[in-house]
């Protein structure tokens, strides 16, 4: 008997499972500053190389036959992953020159990223020790800003950029900019990349300022521009600075829950700035890289933590980089408003010299009686996290943490005046003469851990 058989292939899916196939195959995205990415270097290298694998599995069965090609094009085309080292210098360009020429094919861009290190271990440091990298540097980001301005559907963006006077990135997505000159803008009018990014839901943005440049700080001019989009819920940045105050912002973010600025450079005046133009925050990070911030008080941050009281749920402070005038009080009870007022709180991390009385921004000052850490936090408090500074810094002054009383006050407290908490854990480079308290710890129900730095 005579059978005919007809040849297997993907060509032959139904179009649910050719979808379904894939759906596995969609880049996997980050929603962390370059920086905060790579402190996991192997789980950021580890998530480039399987983007590389996806895409090269896409453009394989893009390539396979017509109708491949048709139903797998608006996955090709989602997302554009690329670094700003020697080998991402040709993709971008291809890219950029695909979607040029067919509009329609930008219309399917949801997400656009950037590093400046390959999974390979090529990185941005190591390529310009050759000669005309600074020009093929400068191309690269006008042709990222060039993709981002070509897309008006991105939901996510996540970039590093050089700024300064002949490098930049955002200089042409920003409209009105002083560094470009019209003639050589990419986008028109009033919004930002021209199509104002209405779809924008995360944006994570790392800035390296080489060299002053004139006009307003890049990140508040981009962060006033992001304001109008309703759909934005996060936003982090890392490595902004600010050479001087910036005032008020123009306008009010609709919709913003989560804000969070690591490696910051901004003074406590700019950040209280950015929480007032946010409207029922739920979530606020900000960590300080080395700032002196000269007559700020840390009381300003708190003014600008207060308006969101009520919906703020995780905190996370460090100030142990920062350098400012302060009393023997505790930065928090500094100002009228203590973190007992956030009744939503339930993760807060934060430095020693944030809550003790005994530490000032300028240094250690020993008093007698210091108030008890619980009576500063939440009742709702579920989860506390501690970072201490290293023990050089204390001079010739003990640690409060080297005794053991701080700790019996808040054992005595759980229950009581914490009757929420479940999870301490204490961050430091040194150890902790309290490792014997993790089983009394235990005993209460509350997890006591030692995080090395």
């Amino acid at each position: 008997m005579d059978c005919t058989y007809k040849s297997a292939s993907l060509g032959g899916l139904p179009d649910e499972l050719t979808l379904l196939v894939l759906s596995n195959l969609h880049t996997i995205p980050s929603y962390e500053p370059q920086s905060e990415a790579f402190k996991n270097k192997h789980q950021e290298r580890a998530r480039q190389y399987e983007n590389h694998v996806r895409k090269r599995a896409l453009y394989s069965l893009a390539l396979t036959n017509r109708r491949l090609n048709y139903v797998a094009t608006p996955a090709l085309y989602s997302s554009f992953v690329s670094t700003a080292t020697s080998r991402g210098f040709f993709p971008v360009n291809n890219f950029h020159r695909t979607i040029s020429t067919a509009p329609n094919l930008a219309l399917h861009l949801k997400y656009v990223e950037n590093r400046l290190a390959h999974y390979s271990g090529d990185s941005l440091d190591d390529d310009s020790a050759f000669s005309g990298t600074h020009a093929l540097v400068s191309e690269y980001f006008f042709k990222l800003a060039s993709i981002i301005a070509l897309a008006p559907n991105l939901e996510a963006l996540n970039v590093v950029s050089l700024e300064m006077r002949r490098v930049s990135m955002w200089a042409y997505l920003v409209p009105s900019s002083v560094l470009i000159p019209a003639s050589n803008a990419i986008v028109q009018g009033s919004k930002i990349a021209g199509h104002g990014l209405e779809h924008l839901h995360s944006i994570a943005l790392q800035i390296h300022t080489v060299d002053f440049v004139p006009g307003p700080e890049p990140f508040f001019r981009i962060a006033d521009l992001l304001t109008p989009i309703p759909s934005l819920v996060q936003l982090r940045a890392s490595g902004v600075i600010s050479t001087r105050s910036m005032g008020p912002m123009s306008h009010t973010f609709k919709g913003l829950q989560r804000l969070e600025i690591t490696e910051c450079g901004l003074k406590f005046d700019d950040i209280a700035d950015l929480l007032r133009a946010c409207d029922g925050l739920r979530h606020f990070k900000c960590h300080w890289s080395f700032v002196d911030h000269g007559g700020d008080s840390p009381s300003e941050l708190f003014e600008g933590i207060a308006p969101h009281a009520s919906t703020l749920e995780t905190l996370s402070l460090d100030m142990r980089e920062s350098r400012y005038h302060n009393s023997s009080a505790s930065v928090i009870n500094s100002h009228p408003h203590s973190l007992r007022d956030c009744s939503s709180l339930r993760t807060i991390e934060i430095c020693e010299r944030t809550v003790l009385p005994r530490s000032t921004g300028s240094g250690w000052v020993p008093v007698n009686d210091p108030e008890r850490i619980s009576a500063i936090l939440p009742p709702s408090l579920e989860r506390l996290v501690v970072f201490l500074k290293p023990l050089e810094e204390y001079g010739h002054y003990h640690s409060p943490f080297d005794g053991n009383g701080i700790f019996y006050d808040l054992l005595e407290d759980c229950g009581l005046v914490l009757p929420k908490l479940s999870s301490v854990a204490i961050v430091s480079r040194d150890s902790v003469p309290a490792q014997h308290l993790t089983q009394t710890f235990c005993d209460r129900g509350v997890d006591l851990s030692f995080v090395n730095e």
